[in-house]
């Protein structure tokens, strides 16, 4: 495509197959933020700021919101259901046991029990003192070595239920 420079900056181009207002060769670089015009595809487009270069965004708006009349016009008196009032009370209970966070079970898996002993095993044996994110890696390491090999897992998993850790 042959790019043309815009009409009101030199240094910005255009091809004249944009929508906005750009097709025109009216670079948003010209105007203000938020400035609207109409572009060629006949919709409002708005300056905005995009990666701290003004670019044209095609502004939309809603226009299926309509004021409707009310069909009645008398005043109605709506009794509220008892069913609120239980509502009300076991909410209160709720707000009451915010206080105290509630624990989730976690599921146990071979994963969560292998990296757990295996955790214990190396910060047992941790003579160059090394922080708990290293040993916690070199456990994860080890797991994901054994699991390439299902029958050393099963092993391992075997000896680690014999030791009763779990």
């Amino acid at each position: 495509m042959n790019r043309k420079p815009c009409s009101n900056v030199p240094s910005c181009l255009y091809s004249g197959s944009e929508k906005s207002p750009l097709g025109s060769g009216l670079s948003a670089e010209g105007f203000e933020l938020n400035y609207e015009m109409m572009g060629i595809d006949k919709l409002t487009w708005v300056v905005n700021m995009k990666n701290n270069k003004k670019v044209w965004v095609r502004k939309y708006t809603n226009n299926s919101i309509t004021y409707e009349t009310p069909l009645i016009t008398e005043d109605i008196q709506i009794q509220p259901p008892q069913e609120i009032s239980i509502l009300t009370t076991k909410l209160e209970e709720l707000e009451v046991n915010e206080d105290k966070p509630q624990q989730t079970e976690k599921k146990i898996t071979d994963y969560n029990i292998f990296i757990k002993y295996t955790s214990k095993i190396l910060k047992e044996n941790n003579v160059d003192k090394k922080p708990n994110k290293v040993l916690q890696k070199e456990a994860v390491d080890q797991w994901n070595i054994l699991k390439k090999n299902p029958a050393e897992l099963k092993k391992v998993m075997n000896l680690i239920h014999q030791n009763k850790f779990v």
